[in-house]
């Protein structure tokens, strides 16, 4: 495995991370909007997630090209 596979499928794993951390800590009680707290784990997840696949499929073109 190269390096900037590892590093987009770490990337994905971290989004992974943070909505499941969002999901279960929204679950504890606290006095936090949950509105405020859903969307913004949903952003920054969505973010990372999408900077993860930019790595992957960078990854993918150039594991093509050196083919040719």
């Amino acid at each position: 495995m190269k390096t900037k596979e590892r590093a987009g499928i770490y990337v994905l794993d971290i989004s992974k991370l943070i909505f499941g951390g969002i999901i279960l800590s929204g679950i504890v009680s606290e006095p936090i909007n949950r509105w405020v707290m859903y969307t913004l784990a949903t952003f920054c997840s969505l973010f990372i997630m999408i900077i993860g696949f930019v790595i992957l499929k960078n990854f993918e073109n150039q594991k093509k090209e050196e083919e040719l």
